[in-house]
């Protein structure tokens, strides 16, 4: 997805709409550092990979080119101004994809 198509998304999103958003997420390649392996430069350039993430949330807002998004709300004792948890960001030069989506409701979760 181009980043045009991205921005177009974004602006049509308004706070407590459903998103799945596509990123590139930070990583540690080599892992637990108390046993670390050398390897030759050469041979790691042909082995590296992106970690991609795909991530179903529900939008908050865009604040300086940061996605703001949570996974939960909670609508009493008032819909209007609904409790939320689990909140996360992602920065949006990380985003390869985003796509309004229905909204997953709480009995649609699997535990």
């Amino acid at each position: 997805m181009q980043k045009k198509q991205i921005k177009s998304v974004v602006k049509k999103l308004k706070a407590g709409d459903g998103i799945e958003v596509e990123w590139v997420d930070a990583s540690d390649d080599d892992g637990d550092l108390t046993n670390f392996t050398w390897y030759r430069r050469t041979d790691v350039l042909k082995d590296t990979t992106l970690t991609k993430i795909r991530t179903r949330c529900t939008f908050l807002q865009i604040k300086r080119d940061t996605l703001f998004v949570y996974c939960n709300d909670e609508i009493e004792p008032d819909p209007k101004d609904p409790q939320i948890a689990l909140r996360g960001q992602i920065p949006m030069g990380c985003v390869i994809g985003l796509w309004k989506t229905k909204r997953i409701e709480a009995d649609e979760w699997i535990v």
